[in-house]
């Protein structure tokens, strides 16, 4: 496996190395080559050639470097005394979220496998390693990568309560993105079912909340709450939207907003996000409507949107998305201008 090629050598502790100093280095390939931890290496000049050091691989996939940061430092450290607990180890930290198995770590670290098995079982019993699964082999993120996680989404989920106090939660898939990107989805979900098994945080509908998190008015809001309710049971089928509930209703728009959005959150009011102006309803009307289309649909097999416009005694505007709403609750399904029962 040896080999010559032409590389820069970027000095990542100090500006010159004198003979007899060392230091750690980071080399610019001019072509792809291959090289293992471990491996030992000549430097040559170019011109004239002669040899002028050489040293030990400790790093065959970092990142590009000017210089060499303290806690970069302290790992390649490490990596330098070739421990394969403390080459596992730190390839873990460096990882942060990437979900590793036994295969992973063998193939990227040039161990065998059978002695990332043996280190893995020292560093989990060390607790420095955590196992997301065991079949068919073990896939392991660093400890402290998961439990800092763990609190980063007990951290964001209070903030999120705090700067929207009438949401419920947050939907899963956005707790995810908003906080990891694209983190693997199996290690996701295992941090948050232990999140869940402590009893830390709570899922409905959906949704995770902090546990004990609830929507509570203040006097004001409730005086509101009891307004807009009241506004929604007497429209039944022909309600105001968001840009007209903020003059239909006494108060400050941003509270009338809040508390929409609170009664919307405890099922009492149904958004359905319909183009650009989702239409809100009383959920009462909602399941009233829900019966009387579905009896009208064991009787005659079919309904059109003028004849559930009528039904209701209300407008297309109105009409439509409320049966979209049947449409994609799983109630009904479209066929062109029809409607019928979805065949569960």
């Amino acid at each position: 496996g040896t080999g010559e090629i032409i590389v820069r050598v970027v000095l990542l502790e100090k500006q010159e190395l004198f003979p007899g100093e060392s230091t750690f280095v980071q080399f610019r390939l001019e072509a792809p080559y291959m090289a293992d931890y471990g491996d030992r290496y000549v430097i040559r000049s170019f011109s004239p050639t002669q040899t002028i050091g050489g040293g030990t691989v400790v790093e065959v996939h970092p990142p590009k470097l000017k210089y060499l940061p303290e806690d970069e430092l302290k790992r390649l450290a490490l990596l330098e005394q070739a421990d394969p607990h403390d080459i596992v180890e730190q390839y873990l930290l460096k990882n942060e979220y990437a979900l590793k198995t036994v295969s992973n770590l063998a193939q990227e670290l040039s161990l065998a496998p059978e002695a990332v098995s043996q280190v893995l079982e020292t560093l989990h019993h060390r607790n420095r390693v955590t196992i997301i699964n065991d079949k068919p082999e073990w896939a392991v993120v660093h400890s402290t990568r998961f439990q800092g996680a763990r609190q980063a989404i007990l951290d964001f989920l209070k903030k999120f309560h705090q700067d929207i106090p009438m949401h419920w939660g947050i939907k899963k898939s956005e707790l995810r993105e908003r906080l990891f990107g694209k983190m693997n989805n199996v290690l996701f979900d295992a941090i948050l079912e232990t999140l869940l098994r402590e009893n830390s945080v709570t899922s409905k509908d959906e949704k995770i909340f902090l546990t004990g998190h609830e929507i509570r008015f203040t006097p004001k809001r409730q005086e509101i709450k009891n307004q807009l309710e009241q506004i929604y049971l007497t429209r039944e089928y022909v309600t105001p939207g968001w840009d007209e509930i903020v003059t239909e209703a006494a108060g400050k728009p941003k509270e009338i907003i809040d508390v929409v959005t609170g009664l919307i959150e405890l099922g009492v009011l149904v958004e359905i996000k319909y183009y650009d102006k989702p239409a809100i309803f009383h959920k009462q009307w909602i399941d009233k409507a829900e019966k009387i289309l579905v009896s009208y649909l064991k009787k005659h097999g079919e309904i059109r949107l003028g004849e559930f416009r009528e039904m209701i005694d209300s407008t297309r505007k109105f009409a439509t998305p409320i049966l979209v709403y049947f449409d994609q609750i799983g109630v009904t399904e479209r066929d062109g201008e029809i409607r019928r029962l979805r065949d569960v």
